[in-house]
């Protein structure tokens, strides 16, 4: 059997030295930052461009300036340079503790609300398996072929370009306000006509659940409300603020403190539910798979609160 020989790669200095004159736009720079001389950075440049057979670097007065050709391969350095550095973590940390944990994007109002409070029993079962959970409100690029995250964990509708998405579970919608602000027999549309209502980034939420139920807010109401994080949604509620609309996935703990009360006896689907995403296409690590069997197992067992809405 013939084996083909890879080609000879430059050595790790020369990319070294590559990779910090292109960013840096200068070999003086370049050397001061790895600590070497003008010199040395020059003949590992020079050896490169004998390597590849083309100029490198444009020489000027002021610096260097890299060429097409230059750029397109610095990328492709600096990307094996922090895979490298990425090995080298790992094998300090410990290969196996390395490979057993599992970086999950989530939205902080499910982490805390939902997430947090079952994650107990996962590790439990699971011991280990580490789950690190990076909580924003940013959506992460999953796609992107040098991203940490294994999976995320996302409310919406299931379509995004280059990821996976698989449901996990669904919720049903019901308004919510904190007891002291709901007079006896106080009907929902007298509270609609006096109360704000409060919402997060996604107003579609209660324009469905009016529509579904056939209530309407008064012109003359108070102007909404408006948070980027449920969490503070679900806490300007319990504090008199208004009438938020509760997500059965994230208000057990207040309607178990309280803290709010549902104030209509429809509970109205969502037009969103939660999915667990990951890249398209591309096989989940053992441990990741692990975790996603536990979230799809919990989620269906989580939804289960009765759905009635008159239309």
């Amino acid at each position: 059997m013939r084996h083909r020989s890879n080609p000879r790669l430059p050595a790790l200095s020369t990319l070294r030295a590559f990779e910090a004159s292109a960013r840096r736009g200068s070999f003086t720079r370049a050397a001061e930052e790895l600590h070497v001389t003008h010199g040395s950075i020059c003949r590992h440049v020079a050896a490169l461009e004998t390597q590849v057979n083309r100029q490198l670097f444009v020489r000027h007065a002021r610096g260097v300036t890299p060429t097409a050709a230059a750029r397109h391969f610095e990328a492709v350095v600096r990307d094996a340079l922090d895979c490298l550095a990425a090995g080298l973590g790992q094998a300090r940390a410990g290969i196996q503790e390395a490979s057993t944990r599992v970086a999950v994007s989530v939205l902080p109002s499910f982490a805390s609300r939902w997430l947090l409070p079952r994650l107990a029993a996962f590790q439990k079962k699971h011991p280990r398996i580490d789950i690190d959970l990076i909580a924003g409100q940013e959506l992460v690029d999953l796609a992107h072929r040098r991203s940490k995250f294994d999976l995320a964990l996302r409310v919406g509708l299931g379509s995004w370009r280059g990821l996976h998405a698989e449901c996990f579970m669904e919720e049903t919608l019901t308004p919510v306000c904190a007891p002291a602000v709901r007079i006896a027999n106080d009907s929902l549309d007298s509270l609609l006509a006096r109360l704000p209502l409060i919402h997060d980034s996604n107003e579609q939420g209660w324009a469905h659940w009016l529509a579904r139920t056939g209530h309407e807010v008064p012109q003359h109401a108070p102007r909404s409300y408006v948070f980027d994080d449920y969490n503070l949604v679900l806490e300007a509620a319990a504090q008199g603020l208004g009438i938020a609309l509760g997500r059965s996935a994230l208000i057990a703990s207040e309607l178990a403190a309280r803290r709010v009360m549902e104030v209509s006896p429809d509970r109205v689907p969502s037009l969103r539910a939660y999915y667990i995403a990951r890249k398209k296409d591309a096989p989940l690590r053992p441990e990741a798979a692990v975790f996603c069997d536990w979230l799809l197992q919990t989620g269906r067992l989580c939804d289960n609160i009765p759905r009635v809405a008159r239309k």
